[in-house]
């Protein structure tokens, strides 16, 4: 049985219950929980959870699913793991009542498995534009732990080209290629008794062919990187005397790196824009696909051009130390809770109002580990006083190393709208000592010293200046990250239409545009995808939005018009 255990009770912010971990043959693990009835909800809370999920102390994810009872983490490391689970209760979606306790639960992950490939795989050419693939399959006591049966993909570059469910194939015959360089590729997939995938493993060789067909890739392809960060492809098509012989159309298929984000059947298109990409490299391709008169697959060919996504606006970070950790400061006598905490102003945030949001906090901590109970905990108030913070806005454990910078990152980013924002974090000893690092550079008056403790400053926010018996001033290492919303919540103009109805919506979408529709992504108000759907070949399409919670959300169309962003309100 798994070991549970409780830590930061809070009886007034109800906890999961019946906390169970399932090891999946992938060794990634599902959490399942009971979560409590609603009327045992803070009396604040209008019935908007959110849920967080750890590995010790480290943050693995969240999800704002209200009904969630379920998760699936990404896959671990051999070795024991306690996996917890936390609930934030929420007003108006916008206002944090409470955090509740972490519960845990212990999983024991064992050796990753063995994924042996295929050996010995050979490529001959036959003369009439097909290769054959043969190779030697794993032995039985070669195969990984719990594998009932293994299935095989085929590809040539990025392009699935064939597969299989025969467990003892051996040889594989593709279809009509090209004239030119082929990277052919099997893939060997591990099945448990329940249909799971366990893992995978690639064996590939390079052929060329001289005697194929004559099979063009477009020509002249380019990418722009748009303001939106989607990417705008364009090219030129094959002439007609260029297309292989018995060739009656052509349509295209679009790929980032391995991975198929739309298609067109119009043989007549030149250019085409991607969903919005996120941060980092794109080996972006255009695989155009010939058919003869009874839509039987002539061939294909590839051409790919790669770009690098920025962020549309980059983060920024705003604090009043210079970076370096020249002291640490607590308390003496008898250990009591103390908070260090920087209060940013209209003068830092004034150009940043509602375009941005705070989404995490870097701090110094400067102490040995005996001194401090296992977590810190992040604070975020409002707007108050000169002297005195507002409401708190968010509470949340944190970890953190000694001697160096740590980084919490918000679960739940924090929209700033006006007035001023107090961050820090509050500390608990377990004996006296100086925890929290400062840098001895000149202070910002009002905002980079604010202190807090019950016994010290008597219930009271004092400068630290104020108090320091040496006469020094310095500023609290406390740095806030913030990230820009822009881009994600303006509405791209676009060739095409589409009416969107109902809006707002609460179990389903209704999309009706005026040329076929390729694909869709639905993001949410912090630009991560929610929902999407490729290969959509119509009109009209309806996406099930029942799952999703109250808030703004952004529905990028792509047509074989053209694409365009959308805002949509969800109203569950």
């Amino acid at each position: 049985m798994p070991k549970i255990r409780i830590e930061y009770i809070n009886s007034s912010c109800p906890t999961i219950s019946n906390l169970n971990a399932t090891v999946n043959s992938d060794n990634s693990v599902t959490l399942s929980w009971t979560n409590p009835p609603q009327n045992e909800f803070p009396n604040d809370c209008d019935g908007d959870v959110y849920f967080t999920f750890f590995n010790g102390y480290t943050e693995l994810g969240g999800c704002g699913i209200d009904s969630l009872t379920s998760w699936k983490t990404n896959i671990f490391e051999p070795d024991i793991h306690s996996l917890g689970v936390s609930i934030s209760y929420w007003k108006n979606f916008t206002e944090n009542i409470c955090y509740t306790e972490v519960i845990y639960v212990e999983a024991d992950i064992p050796e990753i498995p063995v994924c042996p490939p295929v050996s010995a795989l050979s490529v001959t050419d036959n003369g009439d534009s097909t290769v054959s693939l043969e190779w030697t399959n794993p032995e039985a006591n070669e195969l990984p732990n719990g594998c009932s049966h293994f299935n095989f993909e085929f590809y040539d570059g990025s392009v699935k080209i064939g597969e299989s469910n025969e467990n003892n194939l051996t040889s594989w015959t593709s279809g009509k290629l090209s004239n030119w360089e082929h990277t052919l590729k099997v893939r060997i997939r591990y099945f448990d008794n329940n249909n799971n995938i366990i893992c995978f493993a690639d064996t590939h060789e390079t052929i060329w062919l001289y005697d194929g067909i004559s099979c063009e890739p477009v020509y002249g392809l380019s990418a722009t990187v748009n303001e939106d960060n989607t990417v705008k492809l364009e090219w030129t098509n094959p002439q007609q005397e260029d297309l292989p012989e018995g060739c009656f159309y052509f349509t295209f298929d679009f790929y980032d790196n391995n991975n198929k984000i739309g298609n067109s059947n119009n043989s007549s298109i030149n250019n085409w824009t991607t969903p919005v990409l996120s941060k980092g490299s794109h080996n972006l391709a255009v695989v155009v696909r010939y058919f003869n008169n009874m839509n039987a697959e002539i061939c294909f060919a590839e051409e790919s051009k790669t770009v690098t996504i920025e962020p549309i606006n980059p983060d920024l970070v705003v604090h009043y130390d210079d970076g370096y950790n020249d002291l640490s400061i607590g308390m003496m006598g008898k250990p009591h809770t103390i908070i260090a905490a920087i209060r940013l102003t209209n003068d830092e945030l004034a150009d940043y109002y509602n375009d941005y949001k705070i989404t995490s906090i870097r701090y110094f901590i400067d102490t040995v580990e005996a001194y401090l109970t296992p977590n810190i905990v992040i604070k975020i108030f409002g707007q108050g006083t000169d002297t005195t913070p507002g409401q708190l806005l968010t509470s949340a454990p944190a970890g953190w190393a000694t001697h160096r910078w740590n980084t919490y990152t918000l679960n739940n980013p924090l929209q700033i709208t006006s007035g001023d924002y107090w961050v820090g974090y509050e500390v608990i000893p377990k004996v006296a000592g100086c925890p929290a690092g400062a840098s001895e550079n000149t202070v910002v008056d009002g905002k980079g010293d604010w202190y807090y403790s019950k016994k010290l400053t008597e219930d009271k926010w004092v400068e630290l200046k104020d108090i320091l018996s040496n006469g020094y001033k310095y500023n609290w290492n406390i740095q806030v990250t913030l990230t820009s919303t822009v881009g994600i919540e303006e509405i791209e103009i676009s060739l095409l239409a589409a009416e969107i109805f109902p809006n707002p919506a609460n179990d389903v979408l209704n999309i009706v545009s005026d040329s076929k529709i390729i694909s869709y992504e639905l993001y949410d108000a912090l630009g991560r995808l929610m929902i999407n759907k490729t290969n959509v070949d119509n009109t009209e399409t309806i996406i099930n939005v029942s799952a999703l919670k109250h808030g703004m959300y952004m529905l990028r169309l792509s047509t074989v018009k053209g694409s365009g962003m959308f805002k949509v309100i969800i109203d569950n």
